[in-house]
């Protein structure tokens, strides 16, 4: 259970002028452009349709499931891929905060969950922006992803995890299949875009442009 909402620490303020800093950037930046070339993937970019009105043909609605949508993301209980210090493990949030023994997560302040299908099976997927650290350490923020199938949700991994916590993840974006993080150091204020992508063979997401 949660006791309550936690302590903030330097982080949120650095956070706040971090984001701050990357509104100016973005402004002027040109928009972010899919990848091309021989492993660019096949499928197009997901729709905010939800597809076929339900009928069969026969006058029968079809079986409906469980999709990205219909989850209280902030108010759910599920398993968080690993970010930072913290392990991949079952998490229940409750207005968007949860902690597990040592290990606080939080959404992050500030950002938007955002639905597409990342691993080309015709499923909406769900990236979510996370903080997560020890109560008496740093946080980290990393991007997870997500699957919600059938009527399960379940971890798909990490899809950034920085090495460094004043490396923020402070906006997300699905170019073609190809994830575009825009990302922030906190001290130096240096701002970049990461490319990452969904690996078919190894089940695992990996960074593109590196």
């Amino acid at each position: 259970m949660i006791s309550g909402r936690p302590q903030r620490r330097t982080r949120a303020v650095l956070g706040a002028l971090g984001a701050a800093m990357l509104a100016c950037s973005l402004a002027s930046a040109p928009p972010a452009t899919a990848l091309t070339g021989e492993h660019s993937p096949a499928w197009a970019p997901a729709s905010d349709e939800h597809g076929d009105n339900g009928d069969n043909g026969e006058g029968e609605e079809s079986e409906e499931h469980l999709t990205p949508a219909d989850v209280e993301w902030h108010d759910t209980t599920f398993t968080v891929p690993p970010v930072g210090d913290c392990p991949e493990q079952e998490v229940a949030f409750h207005s968007g905060y949860g902690e597990v023994d040592e290990y606080v997560y939080s959404f992050a302040f500030g950002t938007v969950i955002q639905h597409a299908d990342v691993t080309g099976n015709g499923h909406q997927d769900t990236l979510i922006i996370m903080d997560c650290g020890k109560r008496t350490a740093h946080t980290y923020t990393g991007v997870v992803a997500m699957a919600t199938e059938q009527d399960e949700v379940r971890p798909l991994g990490t899809v950034v995890d920085p090495e460094h916590w004043t490396h923020l993840p402070a906006d997300v974006a699905v170019w073609h299949g190809d994830i575009t993080v825009t990302m922030t150091d906190l001290v130096t204020r240096e701002v970049w875009t990461q490319y990452h992508r969904w690996d078919v063979d190894d089940a695992e997401f990996v960074r593109v442009d590196a």
